[in-house]
């Protein structure tokens, strides 16, 4: 499972492959922590 990281500010930033949507989707759904991103990726914030 490949991911993309990044780090915005004190904010990290786990971006997930599409493909992985639905999974990340299932979790967001109990932590409401995703952010879809203009490229199609999903973001789930860690603070």
């Amino acid at each position: 499972m490949e991911c993309l990281i990044s780090v915005h500010l004190m904010n990290h930033l786990f971006c997930y492959q599409e493909n992985y949507r639905l999974k990340i989707v299932n979790y967001a759904d109990v932590t409401g922590l995703l952010h879809p991103t203009a490229e199609g990726k999903y973001c789930w914030s860690i603070f």
